[in-house]
């Protein structure tokens, strides 16, 4: 309650910097867990060697490389994962 009372006293700029820092925290957490499970179906996509091997005809295709048809993909799969849904990261 001091802490708080001292940064209430401390003025607006301080505050906005708190609360600034705190929005910086939760994104940065959620690209973090965004990037983990990202890496994580890349990870099932490499040892799945059929659906690699479609992967890497869609990257031909499209003219990319294999590993960013591979996060491409991923990223839809995981816009498409019941258990992701509602995350802000879901398309």
């Amino acid at each position: 309650m001091k802490k708080l009372k001292k940064l209430l006293e401390s003025g607006p700029g301080k505050i906005i910097a708190v609360i600034v820092g705190l929005i910086v925290l939760f994104f940065v957490s959620a690209s973090y867990q965004q990037g983990n499970a990202i890496a994580k179906i890349i990870a099932e996509m490499k040892a799945d060697s059929g659906w690699l091997a479609n992967i890497q005809t869609k990257a031909t295709a499209a003219g990319i490389t294999l590993d960013k048809q591979l996060r491409l993909d991923a990223l839809w799969v995981l816009s498409q994962a019941d258990e992701y849904k509602g995350k802000w990261w879901n398309f």
